[in-house]
C-alpha cells in the first residue's frame, strides 16, 4: 500500500508512503505516524464481515451507501501503476441479530452488502491528528551541556563540567548525577503529543501558556537547542516549543516527568560551583 484516502462527513485525510516513511498530504502536510497508519492498513486487511445482508443491491440508498458515512481507498503498487481498492460504510445496521453500532458496508464492485462490526471502522474514523507524527520535539542530543528548568517560583540551572560531572548553579547547595540530567534530556527528546488541537492559530493565553508551569531549555554552549513551554488549563496540559509554534496537548503528568532530583550537599562540603565562587 502506497497511499491512503479516508473521506468522512466532509473531511478528507490523504497519506502517502515514501520508502518506509508515511507522510500526510491532507488536511495538513506533515510527517505521518508510521505505527498508526500501518495499524490502519492492517485493520483493513484483517477486517471481516459479520453477515451478508444482501446478495444484490441495485439501490444503495436503503443502506446509506449512496452517500457513505465513511469511504476508505487504498492504492497498491502493482508494478507500473497504483491500483485503487475502496470500501464504503453507510448507515447503522437495523433489525434483530445485529449488535449496536454495526454498519452496512460494500467493497469495490462486489455486488453484495455486508454488516461490519464497529471495531473495523472506528480507527478509520479517527481525527486527522491521530495519523500525524507524535514525536515533534526531537533534536540533536549530543553536546547538550546546560539544562535550565524555570518554574513559577524557582529555577534549576545545571551545567556540565566534564563528561561525568554536572554542576548545579541554581539553586545553591545542591548537586546532581550526570545520569539524571541525561535521562531528562532523553525524556524531552522522546515526548509524544497526546492530541493535536484543531485551532492552529490558538492564543497561548487560553491554554495557560502565558503563565507556564514549566519552561525547559536545553543548550549547547550559548546556543538554545530546544525550549518547551508547558501550561495548564482545565486540568489539561498544553505545550509549545521553539521548533514548532503549534500548541499541542500532552499527558497530564508531562510536567512531572521533566523534573530533576537534586541532591543536597552535606554540610561542610563545598561543590565545585560554591568553591569557585568563594575563590
Amino acid at each position: 500500500v502506497q497511499k491512503l484516502v479516508i473521506v468522512s462527513e466532509g473531511s478528507e485525510v490523504v497519506a502517502r508512503k515514501e520508502g518506509f516513511q508515511w507522510y500526510l498530504e491532507k488536511p495538513i502536510q506533515d510527517r505521518g505516524d508510521d505505527a498508526a497508519l500501518l495499524g490502519l492498513v492492517n485493520r483493513l486487511k484483517s477486517g471481516r464481515a459479520v453477515d451478508v445482508v444482501a446478495e444484490q443491491a441495485p439501490n444503495l440508498r436503503p443502506y446509506g451507501l449512496d452517500t457513505p458515512w465513511l469511504k476508505v481507498s487504498v492504492f497498491e503498487d502493482q508494478g507500473q501503476s497504483l491500483v485503487e481498492k475502496t470500501v464504503i460504510f453507510g448507515d447503522i445496521v437495523s433489525g434483530p441479530g445485529h449488535r449496536a453500532g454495526n454498519r452496512y458496508g460494500k467493497y469495490g464492485e462486489w455486488p453484495h452488502i455486508f454488516a461490519a462490526e464497529r471495531f473495523i471502522f472506528e480507527d478509520l474514523k479517527a481525527p486527522p491528528g491521530a495519523f500525524r507524527h507524535k514525536e515533534i520535539f526531537t533534536f540533536e542530543r549530543n553536546g547538550i551541556d546546560r539544562v535550565v528548568l524555570v518554574y513559577p517560583d524557582s529555577t534549576v540551572d545545571c551545567r556540565q563540567r566534564t563528561a561525568e560531572l554536572w554542576d548545579v548553579h541554581l539553586p545553591p547547595g545542591y548537586t546532581i548525577k550526570a545520569r539524571e540530567v541525561q535521562n531528562l534530556i532523553d525524556r524531552v527528546y522522546n515526548m509524544r503529543v497526546l492530541r493535536f488541537l484543531d485551532d492552529a492559530d490558538a492564543d497561548s493565553g487560553q491554554y495557560g501558556l502565558d503563565q507556564p508551569v514549566l519552561r525547559a531549555r536545553l543548550f549547547r554552549g550559548e546556543t538554545l537547542v530546544r525550549e518547551v513551554v508547558m501550561g495548564k488549563k482545565d486540568n489539561r496540559v498544553f505545550v509549545q516549543s521553539d521548533n514548532n509554534r503549534e500548541i499541542v496537548e500532552m499527558a497530564y503528568d508531562a510536567p512531572s516527568k521533566l523534573g530533576l532530583r537534586l541532591v543536597p550537599v552535606p554540610k561542610g562540603l563545598k561543590t565545585a560551583v560554591s568553591q569557585s565562587a568563594s575563590e
